[in-house]
Parts: structure tokens; sequence; C-alpha cells
């Protein structure tokens, strides 16, 4: 009797689990953070405009995918110090100017 009531209850666990992954799916595929129309106005400006915290759309997208993939963390966005922030700009300014442009086209920012 007990091993088929823990079966029960492993099993409406793992229902339960499928059923929030299932709800993730839907929150991640097609979020806007992957479409290029939401990083349009981030990319005109350069990479080291683009240093700071996470935007919500990121900190949401990131949330859901970390359900999809079984990690119980739940992001949250930091503020950099000015310090870092012109310590990590001094770096990308030190960085090959075609390696810069490629950062530049692709990189949406860079999010602490």
């Amino acid at each position: 009797m007990r091993l088929i009531l823990l079966s029960i209850l492993f099993f409406h666990g793992a229902v339960a689990w499928s059923g929030a992954i299932a709800e993730a799916r839907r929150h991640t595929d097609g979020h806007p953070i992957l479409k290029i129309e939401t990083w349009k106005g981030a990319l005109a400006n350069p990479i080291e405009e683009r240093i700071g915290s996470a935007p919500e759309n990121v900190l949401d997208y990131m949330k859901w995918a970390n359900v999809v993939d079984g990690f119980k963390t739940v992001p949250r966005g930091e503020e950099f110090s000015e310090d870092f922030a012109a310590l990590v700009r001094q770096t990308l300014m030190k960085f090959p100017k075609d390696l810069r442009a490629k950062l530049n086209a692709t990189v949406a920012g860079i999010f602490g």
C-alpha cells in the first residue's frame, strides 16, 4: 500500500512539474527578447554604452528559461558600480577593432 501511495505521489509531482515546464515553454517560445526588433534601439549604440542592469524583459525570459532547464534560481538584475562599468568600457576599448565591430553588431548588452 505504501509503495502504491508513493508511486501516486511521485506521478502527481511529475505531472505537475511537466505542466510547469509546458507553461514555461509557452513563455519562452517566441519571447520578445528573441526578436531582433526588441534590440534595434540598443544595437544603434556602441557596445560600451550598453552596460548596466538587465532589462525586465531579459529577467522575465531568464526566469522561464530556468524553469525549462530545471534551475530553481530566479534571476535578478544588479546595477554595476560605476567603477566596474568603467573597467568594462576600458577593457572593451582594448579589444581589436574587428572584434568590437562584431560585438557592436551582435551583443545586445552586458547586463548585471
